[in-house]
């Protein structure tokens, strides 16, 4: 269900953690806006989510292996950082700290999904980026994270 529809009061929690849920969020100025309404003055939000460079990092993937696009359409809103901060610059949020999260990092390793079970190309292609570093060259980051205080 929508966050809206659990007509939490006003200023009730103290600390909210959203993982990967603005990519799906039918309307995000209006999520938005209903967690700085239930946050508590001087609380703390923390949101990550996956940037729209790992989907077009991704579809580059797969449209060289499989000549197609990937199909995206059950996510709603693609963020890279810059429009994100955006987004919560105008929505009363003070940015606390910033932190991106790329494919050669150690913490981003561990959860793509087994390198195994990928094709060759994917394989040797995500070597390659954790070896080069090249993703960091390039700025294109995996996830995102953020912890906003209101």
């Amino acid at each position: 269900g929508e966050i809206i529809d659990a007509n939490y009061p006003p200023n009730y929690f103290d600390v909210i953690n959203i993982s990967a849920v603005l990519i799906s969020v039918k309307d995000p100025i209006k999520f938005i806006e209903e967690v700085y309404r239930i946050l508590k003055h001087g609380g703390t939000l923390f949101i990550d989510d996956v940037t729209y460079d790992c989907f077009r990092l991704n579809n580059f993937f797969y449209r060289l292996i499989t000549h197609q696009d990937r199909d995206y359409r059950y996510f709603l809103n693609f963020f890279t950082l810059k429009t994100f901060l955006k987004f919560i610059a105008n929505n009363h949020f003070s940015i606390a700290k910033v932190f991106l999260y790329y494919y050669s990092d150690p913490l981003i390793q561990n959860h793509v999904p087994a390198m195994s079970k990928q094709s060759f190309l994917i394989r040797s292609a995500m070597s390659f980026v954790r070896k080069t570093k090249i993703d960091k060259l390039f700025r294109i980051s995996r996830l995102f994270q953020v912890a906003l205080t209101k």
